[in-house]
């Protein structure tokens, strides 16, 4: 079998069947799932301190599939740390509906404390929708 994530159905399942004794490789054998899948929810019931009399409570499956699923955050790359450095005024521009029109934020590199890269001014997307604005290398955004 291939590498798939878990419902909450076949997680219960594969717990149900672990508390009635079917061993990870009995499931692997019914196609159930793999055993080796089988192997990491029992595994990780029994770090919970769970034992094969345990209730399996909506809350118990979750904890236990969360505990399997789990993935580490990424680290963000280069592009999300420069834009992280400048979400507030992302932020900004997006509360008064104001887009760069000309050129992009990056691609004259540095930026001037009123926001705007050097030569550049911030205007209204009403203002670009209607054709007032650009230099024809940047089409007006859609409403």
């Amino acid at each position: 079998m291939s590498f798939r994530e878990l419902t909450m159905i076949d997680v219960r399942e594969v717990l149900r069947r672990w508390q009635a004794g079917q061993s990870a490789r009995q499931m692997a054998r019914e196609g159930v799932v793999s055993h080796r899948t089988a192997t990491r929810y029992i595994d990780a019931a029994e770090e919970l301190g769970l034992v094969q009399s345990s209730e399996l409570t909506d809350e118990v499956v979750r904890t236990v599939a969360e505990r399997v699923q789990a993935r580490p955050e990424p680290e963000p790359s280069d592009v999300r740390q420069v834009l992280e450095r400048h979400r507030l005024r992302i932020e900004h521009w997006l509360e008064h509906d104001l887009t760069l029109v000309d050129p992009p934020l990056a691609s004259r590199g540095s930026v001037n404390r009123a926001g705007a890269s050097k030569s550049n001014s911030v205007r209204s997307r009403n203002a670009s929708a209607s054709g007032g604005v650009g230099d024809g290398r940047h089409p007006p955004l859609a409403k």
